[in-house]
């Protein structure tokens, strides 16, 4: 059996116990990812993990281990996006970039200084053909931070004919400031040194007139206008499909995609097939509505059965899903809306044959008797399946396994 330590549950030893908060993988587990990756270390500094490596990402601000990021494919559109020197000047005013002018979040200094020279409104930087296609949804972001000006303007103009293409972002205060209509959704991150991440999401229109976008500086939240002499940093900027923004891809001459990651075990003598129980700790990234995968069991061939943990389509919940082999439900159990994005969720589902509970953060949310206990061979973790469809975007850091059905007030405990 596979044991990290002597975590018990009521006397009883787990059988598998993958503890990611120590920023290790276990030997056991199988791991890849087809390209590199980028990820926020202990010191804040954004690093890049090879081929194949793990990222154990930390909070960019408090330092502390969030776990073992696992996301899906993406592509960053955007060209030289280290500098945005693909972005041209643009504007009323007459706004400028110096190249190389501060430390990014990399820790290379190879941020650019955007300025603005002559006063006018709508200055700042553009680029042309960002190669969006009709009625598809995109987020765009960058890091921007503060310099003698304090406000930054972010605009999509693929996806509106009016104008209302934009949000603003306040650098001194790390706030989000105006969004226009139609901008889905717009936030702001906070990074080591004074750095912020600034994200828009939106969808294009069903026939584009202009495939823009624009990086820009204001002088107020809600204003276009921009004074001689102001000036921000800005880096990374990212365009990719979807509805939330992920990792960044650093790009040169050409688009860049980086693979999904991808992580699984074959269940072995740590497993019992006929009954067990499985606590899974792991903080929830994406928004609301976003369907992803913390873990599933799978067959040796074919799609089902399974035994899964998945974000809800439309709440901020979460449910377990006990399927048969005609992909028929035995059991389900369904956490209150309450996961909001960032928070961490503990939940243990105890099965077998004719006795299922699911608990979540101390409260028993679920229970049921199914018929059978359907038989499995192998464990994705953070992903629906090995191809990487309905990938968490999130951190895993805590998966223990109990070859036992343990009682509905333990589960509660070990959820609290």
């Amino acid at each position: 059996m596979l044991r990290t330590n002597n975590f018990r549950g009521g006397g009883i030893v787990p059988s598998l116990n993958l503890d990611f908060m120590q920023g290790v993988m276990h030997p056991a587990l199988s791991y890849s990812r087809a390209s590199a990756g980028t990820y926020f270390d202990s010191t804040g500094t954004l690093r890049t993990a090879a081929v194949n490596e793990p990222r154990f990402e930390y909070d960019p601000i408090s330092g502390k281990l969030l776990g073992l990021l696992i996301e899906e494919q993406r592509t960053n559109m955007l060209l030289q996006s280290n500098s945005l020197n693909a972005f041209a000047t643009n504007g009323n005013g007459i706004p400028a970039k110096t190249l190389n002018a501060t430390t990014s979040p990399d820790a290379t200094n190879n941020a650019t200084l955007l300025s603005i020279t002559t006063a006018g409104s709508d200055s700042g930087l553009r680029t042309t053909n960002a190669g969006m296609t009709p009625s598809t949804t995109y987020t765009l972001s960058v890091y921007a931070k503060a310099n003698t000006g304090t406000i930054l303007f972010m605009r999509n103009i693929a996806t509106s004919t009016t104008g209302n293409d934009g949000a603003w972002f306040n650098l001194a205060t790390g706030s989000v400031g105006v969004k226009q209509s139609n901008i889905a959704s717009s936030s702001i991150v906070a990074l080591a040194g004074g750095w912020y991440r600034c994200t828009i999401t939106a969808t294009t229109q069903a026939t584009i007139g202009n495939n823009i976008v624009d990086v820009k500086i204001t002088d107020a939240d809600n204003g276009f206008g921009a004074s001689a002499g102001k000036s921000i940093y800005v880096y990374g900027a990212q365009l990719e499909v979807g509805s939330f923004a992920t990792s960044y891809i650093p790009t040169t001459t050409a688009a860049v995609t980086r693979s999904m990651d991808v992580c699984n075990i074959n269940l072995g003598s740590w497993y019992n097939q006929s009954e067990g129980t499985l606590v899974m700790n792991a903080l929830k990234a994406v928004p609301q509505g976003v369907v992803s995968r913390y873990y599933n069991f799978l067959p040796a061939t074919g799609a089902n059965p399974q035994w899964y943990l998945a974000n809800d389509a439309t709440l901020n919940r979460v449910t377990v899903t006990l399927a048969d082999e005609s992909g028929s439900t035995l059991f389900s159990g369904t956490s209150p809306n309450t996961l909001n994005t960032g928070s961490v969720m503990r939940t243990a589902a105890a099965l077998r044959a004719g006795d299922c509970a699911f608990a979540v953060n101390g409260s028993v949310v679920g229970v049921g008797s199914p018929g059978s206990m359907p038989q499995f061979a192998s464990l994705v973790l953070g992903n629906n399946s090995l191809n990487g469809a309905r990938s968490l975007n999130g951190y895993l850091q805590r998966f223990t396994y109990y070859p036992r059905r343990l009682s509905n007030p333990l589960i509660q405990s070990l959820t609290q």
